[in-house]
């Protein structure tokens, strides 16, 4: 009986190559996975700056409604922000509601480019004015 016994110990080419393409590969989906990440988390950022500022435009709205003798509001309409580095456009629209005489809607929309796509957040409310409820 002969049992085959090699001198030669180490890896062939081939298994070296398929090594180091499965390696690669692996690499490669965690980069992706990195960069998506990195992609959410500003994502994530410049919509919770949006948010937070259109929900301190629409108090600021409703105060300035409330308070105003002639039911227009002294917030301005439109304009922009920086925040993160990253600029802001915003307007702000407010209308009566129809069937009610003090009753008004009042819709904010923030907007940023994020790379090529253009992204929005949308937020309203509505709110009363004094004329009409003895303030």
């Amino acid at each position: 009986m002969g049992f085959y016994t090699d001198k030669q110990k180490g890896f062939t080419l081939i298994e070296v190559m398929v090594t180091v393409a499965v390696l690669s590969l692996g690499t490669l989906l965690i980069h992706q996975g990195l960069l998506r990440s990195a992609d959410a988390l500003g994502h994530f950022n410049n919509l919770l700056a949006a948010q937070e500022w259109a929900e301190a435009k629409l108090w600021d709205t409703r105060e300035s409604l409330l308070y105003s003798s002639d039911g227009a509001p002294a917030v301005p309409a439109g304009g922009s922000f920086t925040e993160f580095g990253k600029e802001f456009e915003c307007s702000v629209t407010t209308k009566p509601q129809s069937g009610a005489d003090n009753l008004y809607g009042i819709q904010i929309q923030v907007g940023w480019q994020e790379g090529h796509k253009p992204v929005s957040y949308k937020a309203s409310t509505f709110a009363t004015d004094n004329k009409r409820i003895g303030f």
